[in-house]
């Protein structure tokens, strides 16, 4: 963020002919520049294009974890999150889009990319920017996108923790274009299926997830002789459990981790918590493992929640490359 402001700051500059005059009046040009009205509104799950790149904005939300990688790890189910490297306290908005690389030269996801945040006369636009690995389970510093490839990035932007968040407008620019797309951030839900009890959900793989029941529950159990007797609580007293039991049918040829074939998210007013996968086997409920291929197992996406849900709350299972809505039932 800090290069791109930078070239801001050096387009004002050659723009207003202020050749050995004050910084001040060069960030006064950016800072006109960014706060000047947008030029269309954006949506989630929609694509935007300019001469040199397509986005599709896929997430946007808060948290106090910063940018988080959307599976879990295969060998311990531990979630990997990048925050900022000072010793301050953040509030973070993770921007999730997926970007593809229309133009003929390489695209630098540093520099030509520009998300950031109004809030009344603030501009918010310090980030940690960095695109998924392959597989879903890790992260690594943005950098080039050849011509013709895509990328799944998080340009995740940083906040003072006591920033009056629920005014955020968010926008982004392209690098071919001057126009600016903006959207309120209590407008950003993701766009999501509903995913109904007993259809299934089938990647290019040829595995199939179906939602058998979600419910409110005290605590979750195993349902299949796979599960045993063992079952999970909530870590705090009175709080309750959602329990989302998915079938999962692998009809691929190759053993999948289940750590890392879907995740669970859910959104509170813009701010998210991850779900928690467990799977039923070896006679237990375990936190990683391996579903085989031609085998049908079942798992659980469970959520720990104090109160019973609102509309306020919105559940969602990841699965390659869609969100699908969950809906929860006493």
């Amino acid at each position: 963020m800090k290069k791109k402001l930078l070239a801001l700051l050096l387009a004002a500059s050659m723009a207003l002919g202020l050749t050995g005059c004050g910084e001040e009046i060069v960030q006064n040009a950016a800072e006109k520049l960014l706060k000047k009205d947008p030029d269309a509104s954006f949506t989630l799950g929609e694509t935007y294009s300019d001469n040199k790149s397509s986005i599709t904005v896929e997430l946007v939300s808060l948290s106090y974890d910063g940018a988080v990688a959307p599976m879990t790890l295969a060998e311990d189910s531990s979630v990997v999150s990048y925050t900022s490297d000072d010793d301050e306290d953040h509030l973070y908005l993770d921007c999730i889009a997926t970007i593809e690389n229309t133009g003929d030269d390489d695209l630098n996801l540093q520099e030509d990319l520009l998300f950031y945040c109004i809030e009344d006369d603030d501009i918010y636009g310090d980030c940690i920017m960095l695109t998924e690995t392959e597989d879903g389970t890790d992260m690594e510093t943005a950098g080039t996108l050849a011509s013709g490839k895509s990328a799944r990035l998080h340009y995740c932007l940083i906040f003072p923790e006591d920033i009056s968040w629920s005014g955020l407008d968010v926008r982004f620019m392209m690098p071919e274009s001057s126009e600016i797309y903006s959207a309120a951030l209590g407008d950003l839900l993701p766009k999501a299926d509903s995913l109904t009890e007993g259809t299934p959900v089938t990647n290019t793989d040829g595995i199939s997830l179906t939602l058998k029941s979600a419910k409110i529950t005290d605590s979750v159990k195993a349902v299949s002789e796979a599960g045993g007797g063992y079952s999970l609580s909530p870590q705090t007293t009175d709080n309750k459990m959602l329990d989302a039991v998915i079938e999962v049918s692998n009809n691929s040829t190759q053993d999948v981790p289940v750590g890392t074939l879907f995740s669970g998210l859910a959104l509170e007013n813009q701010f998210s918590y991850l779900g928690t996968v467990v799977l039923e086997a070896n006679n237990d409920l375990v936190y990683s493992g391996t579903i085989k291929a031609g085998s049908t197992v079942t798992t659980h996406l469970t959520f720990e929640v104090s109160e019973t849900p609102t509309e306020a709350n919105h559940f969602y299972l990841y699965f390659d490359g869609t969100y699908h809505s969950i809906t929860f039932s006493e």
